[in-house]
This record gives C-alpha cells, sequence and structure tokens, in this order.
C-alpha cells in the first residue's frame, strides 16, 4: 500500500487556529481578501469547537527513536540515486535506484554488465531477528537506457509494484510486446513472492501510451489492486473513463489496475473533475482498499474549502497552487468522491506534492509552502520562510464526507527545507520528510542548527488522544552536504524508514562504513 501500514483508526484531529481572530485585526492579505463569505463560514464551520491543541515545548518520544539500520545495496554504484523512493510495509522494505546502469539480472538474480546507462533497479529488503538481509535485485523484464525503473516502488504483502516513467514502449494494456516506439512513455511492474522468489507477473502499461506521459512516475498498490500516475498525459477529458486525446498538455492521469483469478486488467482511467493544461494530475498516488488519492500539484483553482468551485482563478495569485482529488470503488465502479484544497491559498505552492491514506486518513505534502509556523496549527497566513514546505491533515467521517483537520510545520521551519516533499501515515504516526533542511546533528532531536546544507531530515508526529504531537526529528546518523536525507520516507507499525538519494559512501553492506563519500550519489536508506 503506498504510503500506508496497518493498524486501528485515531480519533479526530483538533484544529484550534486563531484565524477569525486574524480577520478581524485587519489582515490585509491577498489570502484573505480572495475568500468569499460562503468559503470563510464553510472554513470556519470546519475548524471551530474541536478543541484544543497540546504542543509541548519540546516534544520527546517514550523510548526515543533512534537509528538501527544503515542500508545499502550490495550492487551500488557512483550515481545511483539508492532510496529516490522507498516503501516499509511489515518485514519487506523496497527500496528504489532508478539511476542504476545494469543491464539485467542473470539466472542467479545478480546484476549483468553496466551497460544501460539510468535503467534502474528496485532491492528487496527482509528483517529477520530484527536485522536486516538483502532478499532480492529487481530489474524490469525489458531493461532500457534512461528507463528509469524504480523511480517510485510500493510494497503490500507479497505484491511489489515498481514504476519506470521513461519506458519506451507504446503496446497498451498488460504483458502487451514492448517495443521502444514512444520514448518516455512509461510503465509499471508487478512482482510477486511464489515459491521463494520475487518474479515479474505483470507488465503495465497504459491503455492509451503515448510518447512523454511519463506513465510510472507514481504507483502504489493496496491488496491486489494497482493504481499508476501519469502526470504528463495530454488527455483533455474528465472524471473516470472518459475518451483519451492529445488536447490538453500535460494534464495528467492515473490508471487502476485490478488482479481477478490471476489476470491483472485496467479498471480504470482517472482524470480530474476539472482538467486543464499542465495540472499534472497523477504527480503523487496513494491507496487504501477500495480509496485512491491523486494530487494534481500544479492544479490552478483558487478555492479554499472541500468540493469547492473547481474553476482556474483568475490573474497569477493562485497559479500552480495544487489539489488532491479522491476516488472511491463501487463494486466495479470509481467514482470521484471529493475535491480537497487546504484552508489558505498561495500562488505555487504544490499542494500534493506528496499523499499518503491510512484508513480514513490522508496527508498531503505541500513542498514549497511559505509559512515560518513551527509545529501543529501554526499561523498558516504569512511568506516568511519561502519554500520551508508544510502538510495538511484530512479525515473522512462516517457520513463518507472529507473535512480538514490539520495543518503540520516542521519544529525548525526554514527557507528552502521543503517540508512535505514526502510523507506517510499509519494509524499512530504521521512522517515527513524535508530533504533540504540544514541541520548537522546526528542524532534523533538534537539541538537546532544550519551547519550542513541541504543534509535533510524528517520528523514524526503521532497521535496523542485527540491531538497531534511532534515525538521525533531524524537526522542520519552521518549528516553531509546535499545528502537529502528525507527525501522519501515509509512508516509501518514503529517501524520508519528515510531515504537519503544523495548520500556517498561506497559501502556495498549493511550498517557499513558512512563516514567516505567516495561514491557520489549512491544513495542510502536508514531504517529506524
Amino acid at each position: 500500500m503506498k504510503k500506508v501500514s496497518k493498524g486501528i483508526a485515531f480519533i479526530g484531529l483538533l484544529f484550534a487556529s486563531s484565524i477569525q481572530a486574524q480577520n478581524n485585526q485587519g489582515n490585509d492579505s491577498a489570502v484573505i481578501s480572495a475568500i468569499s463569505a460562503v468559503e470563510w463560514q464553510s472554513i470556519q464551520a470546519q475548524i471551530t469547537s474541536r478543541g484544543n491543541v497540546n504542543i509541548p515545548d519540546h516534544a520527546v518520544l517514550s523510548g526515543a527513536l533512534a537509528q538501527t539500520n544503515y542500508i545499502k545495496g550490495r550492487e551500488l554504484l557512483v550515481g545511483d540515486n539508492f532510496g529516490f523512493n522507498l516503501n516499509l510495509s511489515g518485514d519487506l522494505m523496497v527500496v528504489g535506484a532508478p539511476l542504476d546502469d545494469s543491464a539485467g539480472v542473470d539466472n542467479g538474480g545478480n546484476p549483468l554488465e553496466e551497460r544501460l546507462t539510468d535503467s534502474g533497479a528496485a532491492y528487496v529488503f527482509r528483517r529477520e531477528n530484527n536485522s536486516w538481509r538483502m532478499e532480492a535485485y529487481l530489474k524490469a523484464s525489458n531493461p532500457g537506457a534512461g528507463d528509469r525503473f524504480g523511480v517510485d516502488v510500493d510494497v503490500d504483502g507479497s505484491l511489489i509494484v515498481i514504476g519506470a516513467n521513461s519506458e519506451d514502449s507504446n503496446t497498451p494494456g498488460v504483458n502487451s510486446e514492448p517495443n521502444n516506439s514512444a520514448a518516455n512513455a512509461g510503465a509499471a511492474y508487478v512482482f510477486e513472492f511464489i515459491n521463494g522468489s520475487w518474479q515479474e507477473v505483470a507488465y503495465l502499461k497504459a491503455s492509451n501510451p503515448d510518447p512523454e506521459d511519463a506513465f510510472g512516475n507514481s504507483v502504489a498498490i493496496s491488496g491486489r489492486t494497482v493504481v499508476v500516475g501519469a502526470f504528463l498525459e495530454d488527455s483533455s477529458g474528465f472524471g473516470v473513463d472518459s475518451t483519451p486525446d492529445n488536447s490538453t498538455d500535460a494534464a495528467g492521469a492515473a490508471y487502476i489496475f485490478s488482479e481477478i483469478d490471476g489476470q491483472w486488467s485496467q479498471q480504470a482511467f482517472l482524470k480530474a473533475s476539472n482538467t486543464e493544461l499542465g495540472d499534472e494530475f497523477g504527480h503523487a498516488v496513494a491507496i487504501f482498499n477500495d480509496t485512491v488519492v491523486v494530487s494534481a500539484f500544479r492544479e490552478d483553482s483558487g478555492s479554499v474549502v472541500i468540493n469547492g468551485f473547481q474553476g482556474n482563478s483568475s490573474g497569477s495569485l493562485f497559479n500552480g497552487f495544487g489539489a488532491v482529488y479522491v476516488f472511491q470503488r463501487q463494486g466495479n465502479r470509481w467514482e470521484q468522491q471529493a475535491y480537497l484544497k487546504p484552508p489558505e491559498l498561495d500562488r505555487v505552492d504544490r499542494f500534493g506534492s506528496s499523499v499518503a491514506i491510512f484508513e480514513d486518513t490522508i496527508v498531503v505534502g505541500t513542498s514549497e509552502e511559505d509559512s515560518d509556523a513551527s509545529l501543529v496549527n501554526g499561523d498558516f497566513f504569512n511568506n516568511n520562510a519561502i519554500n520551508s514546505g508544510a502538510a495538511y491533515v484530512f479525515r473522512r467521517n462516517r457520513a463518507n464526507t472529507w473535512f480538514y483537520s490539520g495543518y503540520i510545520k516542521a519544529e525548525n521551519s526554514g527557507a528552502g527545507d521543503e517540508f512535505g516533499i514526502s510523507v506517510d501515515v499509519s494509524s499512530e504516526f504521521i512522517v515527513v520528510g524535508a530533504r533540504f533542511e540544514d541541520g548537522s546533528n546526528n542524532v534523533a532531536n538534537g539541538e537546532d542548527n544550519n551547519d550542513v546544507e541541504n543534509s535533510g531530515a524528517a520528523y514524526v508526529y503521532q497521535f496523542i488522544d485527540n491531538d497531534i504531537e511532534l515525538v521525533s526529528v531524524l537526522k542520519s546518523s552521518s549528516p553531509d552536504i546535499s545528502d537529502a536525507f528525507g527525501s522519501s520516507v515509509s512508516v509501518s507499525g514503529n517501524g520508519v524508514l528515510v531515504g537519503a538519494p544523495f548520500e556517498d559512501s561506497d559501502t556495498i553492506v549493511i550498517n557499513g562504513d558512512q563516514s567516505n563519500n567516495d561514491a557520489l550519489d549512491t544513495g542510502a536508506a536508514f531504517s529506524i
């Protein structure tokens, strides 16, 4: 399940911002003036009478989180970007290395010669007795130079899905005969653990493959259902199962595939309900059971309410703000259930940089949001920390209606940190990555500083009673300049996994030497 782990649901989150007080004090922000009276009333209805948020002076987790394993793949070479994306599900971990150069694997699963530049790979690790061991090195059945297999990955039980957004075949559907006739059309691959080994069981293509669609840029799996984003697809249709065309550049699309009785097939072709040029619907996807979440992080609507007006705003104020769409399966039919926007707007915030879902909770990363607020439900109306980033929480009630439920910032919000570039949620925790955070501390919950540029960080928040509380700030055990720790995150149970795709150590063993910088951008993952 993409950005998902199992557990019990938490009780509704509380929002106690002083938005109305700010408005009464004469806030003359363009954001405030852009909100209609009807929209403002809707926002107030969502955020009033929900109690207070308990924010400790400095949150400490009982039994503080600490790094337990430093994960490297045994075949890593310079520039592989291991950890660009990853996912943790119980005792299984899959890590993408989209710039791996191997030409494939031999019968023993070992890499063949390095002659297909950036063909990509993925690594599978299994936990045994609290230790991780590498179980498989996966390549596409049709590896090609520049395919970027491993740009996104997901695992659920005995199934793994891997995206290759620059694969070049133009053959449609499932298990078609690949060719190289549509540059960067993209593909996705499903692997299943059968008789003690991982085997490719499905080669997924869009029903309407075209050059540069980037199908496979985002992937997610839940049970026997897979969703694949193609954020550069060009159709102008709306909703579910419209007729494809090529009249709206980079509008974007998402595709749902299901396996029934051993056969994989496309179940739905998803488009936004307000398809527009350049929205990039399908940039990020997530799935939990019968609910699919798709982001369009360049969408232009100025609405600040859920299911509000979806037309483009005039002028440039809201250009590229972003939106998130929720679809639900009813029998074999998919329908759009909600159109999510946060209760404040600004240009190019990129709402939908990342998405995650668990049961009735969605978390949306907004990596270019600009407030200098900290922790939970602070002041989101200022722009004092450009591209510091944020995350937003949404909940679904028993009436099957989604509502806004929380606004999350880093404890040490800093300009350019891109907090929200990655998110994950479980029954108990939210994890948010900030790949360009600049601290040098090599222990969780260390004192804040900005000594190591773009070393990166990840933040863990816990659902405690009716509150969201920061419980740990995670750093690499050996932070270095431009490692981008936090580019990818995943949580499952009490375990957290963090990727650092530009880490530079040349070690090829788990828990090896982290101190050298002899292999530029090989990448690493950290199990916590």
